[in-house]
């Protein structure tokens, strides 16, 4: 279970910034980590588990219990794990087959290879399906979801876990194996916060209590610290809290120190988040006296710079500074790269504080050394703040040429990640400073403008919150003013006007309950409008965007045809072969252009419609694949970029074969419209627990993060032109979807600008 990653001084962060940062760092609650100290508590369970070896009577029960050792091993001692792996590989056949792929995937994702991990957990499912294993086929598919998981394909992550989970339903289970489903319900929970389903996250959470409870798990402290992480995330710091503290108190009566551990931790950046920063301090030092009593150095590294970042809100920098410090000793002993990342860059901000300017530079550019070597996507916030820190130095040193690249990175990284003004106009007024150094005084205005926009953007939400505490507070005082008066008038009026106010005040309750109902009644309505209103323009904008594609792009191709035969007939006459070729070229291109736009139309009517017919039926994929593919070897050949494919002869997916065709040309005549020349475009097939996945990447110009977002909306402008001025509809990647949706499956996909694309699609066997 880890802590939050990224929350650094409160000096250095708005709140909101803070918030933010906290949300992100929440979503890694509850996994393990590499070369943390063995606590007691596991030591004892580690014994336990070495006695039942003892008196295990199979090789089967005995690689059983060495899995669930090395899956405490491979998160502390590796070389231990590695020796326990290397038994199993001697047992028979029946068992190795089965244990040894399992355990070794399990040691791949205790240190973060997800990917090298795959391949072992689906083998190990095979092997355990021929040996009618069901839980553990079971355990195998849950820890297959977090390889999807950690690599953003959480649509293949939540389809393998309801694949775990409908086994284990099928199956009377045992005491271990009731726990295995209750903790599949939270995982799923997870993953549906993941995708920002925040209802369907926590009816799974609350189902992985109810579940736990009924059958005396105690572990059911950690569904409902997961559920305080929903919260947060929702930005509801109250509840989270409320949720943290149940918790923390269940986790200290079962005696499981190492998640109180973090769950202290949590309740710390709660506080900060509130301004308490007593109470931050308070929590993180318990953190600290739990770590130092379990000899958890991870958490320790975490809670100290912490304390750190506590100490430079009440400017104790030299201190803060000896924290960073230590701090770093111990990342760099557990080797963790985020750990390793936030110490050098918060070491350097410590040395800058303190005016040490030869040393902050030091350490900033060793932040940012690392955090480029590192495979660590949580290192990005740190190697960005490590730019603001050495422009922020080069600017101070007069420097200012050396300043402009690193402020104007952290300025861009800023505004696309997190938009905090605040530091927004920090560095604007920076840039400012470093382009009149150089003479560049129109850039210099520019930046200055935007620093006073910033500045006064931030006065304005200063200025509301003020004016918004003065009416609270006045119309307080108005309230007692007026309370008081009421009381001397009670005194001297006559029974009869008491009565007299009562029945008034009761009227205006009355009056205000029915204007208040009215409001209600009238607001729904407004909302009901909206909505309507926002269906028809989408409506509207697809009937505009189906007509333009009518209109314009179904133009092109089909006047290409008109005169053709005289045309023919002229370069015949003439003996012109050469251009005879090249036009006979363009007209393959033009009609498989108008044959793939015309049936992307026609299927994306019948979906409207529903009245597309589908006949589900097992397909040999590659030949399909090798079908669709001739249909693109002309303009593959004309851009001579090679298609290669990997797909195991007696691989069949269970689909509808026109549905499938449509999908796959799509995105094969994409991959060739935006690769350019000399490129190459490869389709991959493999065979998973849940069905089949198939990856179509290309070495093209790739997607824009921003166009990403949308790629399977029908939208306008969101389609651009091909390596060599091709024209897109953008309707393709919209009935891609919608088709592999309707046929049970599901698709991801990964774009670098400049490096390509990839798209992985699933569907069942």
């Amino acid at each position: 279970m880890k802590p939050l990653f990224f929350l650094l001084a409160k000096r250095i962060y708005s709140i909101s910034s803070i918030l933010k940062i906290a949300i992100f760092g929440v979503f890694l609650l509850f996994t393990s980590h590499v070369n943390a100290n063995i606590t007691p508590s596991q030591e004892e369970e580690i014994q336990t588990l070495k006695d039942q070896l003892e008196a295990a009577t199979n090789q089967y029960q005995k690689a059983g219990i060495i899995s669930e050792l090395i899956s405490i091993y491979s998160g502390h001692d590796t070389s231990i794990a590695v020796q326990y792996i290397s038994t199993i590989q001697q047992f028979e056949p029946e068992v190795s087959n089965a244990f040894y792929p399992f355990v070794k995937g399990l040691y791949l994702n205790k240190l973060s290879k997800y990917q090298s991990a795959k391949p072992y957990f689906i083998s190990a499912i095979s092997a355990f399906q021929q040996n009618k294993d069901h839980a553990q086929v079971a355990e195998c598919l849950e820890q297959l979801s977090y390889c999807y998981s950690f690599t953003g394909l959480l649509d293949s992550a939540l389809i393998t876990l309801e694949q775990s989970k409908h086994l284990l339903e099928k199956e009377k289970l045992t005491k271990d194996e009731q726990h295995l489903y209750a903790m599949l319900h939270g995982t799923i929970g997870t993953i549906y916060r993941k995708m920002a389903q925040y209802d369907s996250a926590m009816w799974y959470m609350d189902k992985a209590i109810s579940l736990k409870e009924s059958s005396d798990d105690p572990s059911w402290a950690i569904d409902v610290s997961n559920k305080g992480n929903i919260y947060l995330v929702q930005g509801d710091l109250v509840k989270g809290a409320e949720h943290y503290l149940k918790a923390v108190h269940q986790f200290e009566k079962i005696n499981d120190l190492k998640n109180a551990n973090t769950t202290y931790l949590n309740l710390s950046i709660i506080h900060l988040n509130l301004e308490q920063y007593d109470e931050e301090k308070k929590y993180i030092e318990k953190s600290i006296g739990i770590s130092k009593r379990t000899n958890d150095n991870f958490h320790l590294a975490y809670g100290l710079l912490m304390l750190s970042a506590n100490n430079t809100h009440y400017e104790k920098h030299e201190k803060a500074k000896e924290l960073n410090l230590k701090a770093l000793t111990l990342s760099h002993e557990l080797k963790n790269d985020v750990l390793i990342s936030r110490s050098l860059y918060q070491t350097g901000e410590s040395y800058s504080i303190l005016g040490i300017a030869d040393s902050a530079f030091y350490y900033l550019s060793e932040c940012r050394s690392f955090c480029e070597q590192s495979n660590a996507i949580q290192v990005a916030l740190f190697y960005a703040m490590a730019a603001k820190g050495l422009g922020s130095y080069y600017l101070n040193t007069n420097q200012y040429q050396s300043a402009i690249p690193f402020l104007n990175e952290y300025l861009n990284w800023e505004a696309s990640n997190r938009g905090n003004l605040s530091l927004q106009g920090e560095v604007s007024e920076k840039l400012a400073r470093a382009y009149a150094g150089i003479g560049d005084y129109q850039q210099a205005y520019q930046y200055h403008q935007q620093y006073k926009i910033l500045n006064d953007s931030i006065l304005n939400q200063e200025n509301i919150a003020a004016i918004t505490e003065a009416e609270t507070e006045a119309r307080y005082v108005a309230e007692q003013e007026k309370q008081a008066l009421a009381l001397e008038a009670e005194r001297k009026e006559q029974r009869f006007i008491q009565y007299s106010l009562l029945g008034g005040i009761a009227t205006l309750l009355l009056l205000s309950a029915l204007i208040y109902r009215n409001y209600r009644i009238k607001n729904k309505a407004n909302q009901t409008i909206e909505k309507q209103k926002e269906q028809l323009e989408y409506l509207n904008q697809t009937k505009d965007r189906i007509f333009a594609i009518i209109g314009h792009d179904m133009r092109k191709p089909v006047l290409s045809f008109r005169g053709i035969a005289k045309k023919v007939n002229y370069l015949l006459q003439k003996q012109d072969f050469e251009t005879l070729n090249a036009i006979g070229g363009q007209i393959e291109q033009n009609a498989l252009a108008l044959n793939e736009l015309t049936d992307n139309l026609l299927n994306w009517a019948l979906l409207q419609k529903e009245a597309l017919t589908l006949n589900p039926t097992s397909i040999p994929l590659a030949e399909v694949i090798e079908e669709i593919i001739e249909l693109f070897k002309g303009a593959a050949d004309n851009k001579n970029i090679h298609i290669q494919t990997d797909i195991p002869d007696n691989l069949e997916v269970l689909t509808d074969l026109h549905a499938f065709r449509t999908i796959i040309r799509n995105l094969i005549d994409n991959a060739i419209k935006y690769t350019p020349e000399n490129g190459q475009v490869s389709i991959r097939a493999s065979k998973i627990p849940t069905g089949v996945e198939i990856e179509v990447s290309d070495t093209g110009v790739g997607i824009a993060e921003d166009k990403l977002q949308n790629i399977f909306l029908l939208q306008n402008d969101k389609s651009t032109r091909g390596t060599a001025g091709e024209k897109g509809t953008g309707l393709g990647m919209h009935l891609v979807k919608e088709l592999t949706k309707i046929n049970k499956g599901a698709i991801d996909v990964k774009s670098q600008v400049g490096k390509g694309t990839l798209f992985v699609l699933t569907f069942p066997s």
